[in-house]
């Protein structure tokens, strides 16, 4: 992953698209093409506070992940690493308390930094579940370790209502077929 990061080079900035904003049923511009909003460094990096990355940066990790913690033949995590991301963190009493949309957890975990779909009974055999998330500028960002295969949708409006995730679910459908 040679060009992912929390911030960008104003060199590199150029190269981000312009992403916007629900206001009042119009789309208006977030953060302009310049890339101004990343253009200086994160004071925390979490993923939840927003970063950049291209098609082909994320498409790595995902791989990498798919891989046990290789990428074209060379170690970059270890597997015990990749296997705390991928196994769901959340305990049931947080899960009891959680202020999350009821049967929320029926069928989500949370790893290290990633979603984690938990095998539902209608899962097609073998299948080891899918993991990744929903960006907040309309990334889409799933791997499936039965089907190893990695869905990407990047756009660049911000989600901010129920139906964002239509077009992403879409994608999910089109990679993944049916299953859960």
């Amino acid at each position: 992953m040679e060009d992912a990061g929390f911030s960008e080079a104003p060199a590199g900035a150029a190269r981000l698209a312009t992403t916007y904003r629900r206001d009042a049923g119009r789309m208006v511009a977030r953060n302009p093409a310049s890339g101004a909003g990343f253009a200086e460094p994160a004071r925390f990096e979490a993923g939840g506070t927003g970063h950049v990355a291209t098609v082909d940066d994320l498409l790595a990790f995902g791989r990498i992940l798919l891989g046990g913690g290789t990428h074209r033949g060379r170690r970059i995590l270890s597997r015990a690493s990749v296997e705390e991301m991928l196994t769901d963190q959340v305990t049931p009493a947080q899960k009891a308390a959680s202020p999350f949309s009821h049967g929320f957890w029926d069928s989500t975990g949370w790893g290290l930094s990633i979603g984690l779909v938990q095998p539902a009974a209608t899962q097609a055999p073998g299948s080891r579940g899918r993991f990744g998330w929903w960006g907040g500028f309309g990334t889409t960002f799933f791997a499936d370790r039965g089907l190893d295969t990695v869905a990407l949708l990047f756009s660049n409006r911000m989600m901010g209502g129920p139906d964002d995730a239509a077009l992403g679910e879409a994608v999910l459908r089109a990679a993944f077929g049916d299953r859960g």
